[in-house]
């Protein structure tokens, strides 16, 4: 099988997809939880033990993120879901339905460089997918936004790993001039990005938001995510019986035990700059260490910018940077 990430990346201890770490306590606590107690997370389902596993880590995670966002009671549909992907399927499924009902085609607007999914899902519904420069979106937006459409985004971005220092005056924009277009805001970072910061999701403009605790918990595979809305995800309401118990007890405990989203990131903060000095000596790139603990910059032209680097450039035409994955680097560093 190919792998998606070139072995001379992954030599370099970087991927191209950006991949969980594995940290020391989701390696511990996963294996204490299996031990101690996995039957009482599945047996007798009919009895209903499980039944509201999905409702209290979701309001767990609300609680558990509040330092840094709080979510509005506007937002009145919630659900724990498969990872954030499966809440932004939904969402644009249901926005691709609403458009071919009203007769037209469904559009959703991104930055260059955001995260692949939104385009990928929303192709795959035959929609249409607009592609905007970050640091100069007011006049395309105005000119190609249509009422119904929708914005799809992240923040901390997965452009760079950073905490978007325009996102206020973006959703202020998107509110004061896009009033029949709707944002939809993607927390995926929330919990990986040691520095305080705050992220408001109250404005009028945003309508869902989504999340995951994959990248951040270091539970990739275990898809554990979360939706808030202020309309009815219809196609998750099911998902208050098909759940995995054990991944939403996991994340549960790990939430517990580590108090609070700048907890983990600020533990291995020192860890990830270590590994950036690392790969800036063996690549002779200038490496700058994002907000998001796994994630790392350096400027896209330059004598070290290989052409296999070449490939992990994200951002608008003239202003790439590579975003580099540190997952590979921090498992090895971790391995020692």
């Amino acid at each position: 099988m190919a792998l998606e990430t070139p072995r001379m990346l992954l030599d370099l201890g970087v991927s191209k997809p950006v991949f969980d770490c594995r940290w020391p306590l989701t390696r511990e606590r996963t294996e204490a939880l299996w031990a101690s107690r996995p039957h009482a997370l599945y047996d007798a389902p009919y009895l209903g033990a499980q039944d509201d596993l999905h409702e209290t880590t979701t309001l767990q995670w609300r609680a558990w993120v509040s330092p840094v966002v709080a979510i509005p009671d506007a937002f009145g549909f919630h659900y724990a879901t498969h990872g954030s992907t499966e809440a932004i399927r939904e969402s644009l499924a249901l926005h691709a339905i609403a458009a071919r009902t009203a007769g037209r085609q469904p559009v959703i607007h991104v930055f260059h460089g955001e995260y692949e999914g939104y385009a990928a899902e929303m192709e795959g519904y035959g929609g249409r997918v607009v592609r905007h420069d970050r640091d100069d979106y007011e006049e395309s937006l105005l000119r190609e936004a249509q009422a119904g459409d929708r914005i799809y985004l992240s923040q901390p971005s997965a452009i760079d790993g950073n905490v978007w220092a325009g996102y206020d005056a973006f959703v202020a924009f998107c509110e004061a001039r896009l009033p029949e277009v709707r944002v939809a805001v993607d927390l995926t970072y929330v919990g990986a990005v040691a520095r305080e910061h705050r992220i408001a999701v109250d404005s009028p403009a945003i309508d869902v938001v989504v999340a995951s605790l994959s990248k951040v918990m270091g539970i990739y595979y275990h898809r554990v995510g979360f939706a808030f809305s202020r309309f009815a995800l219809a196609g998750l309401y099911g998902n208050r019986w098909f759940k995995n118990t054990f991944s939403l007890a996991l994340a549960s405990d790990l939430m517990t035990r580590t108090e609070h989203p700048y907890a983990l990131p600020r533990r291995h903060q020192p860890v990830q700059k270590d590994v950036v000095r690392e790969l800036a000596g063996r690549t002779g790139l200038s490496v700058d260490a994002s907000d998001a603990v796994m994630l790392a910059t350096s400027p896209a032209t330059g004598p070290a910018v290989t052409d296999a680097l070449r490939t992990l450039a994200r951002g608008a035409p003239g202003r790439e940077r590579l975003r580099l994955c540190l997952t590979p680097a921090l498992d090895a560093y971790f391995a020692r």
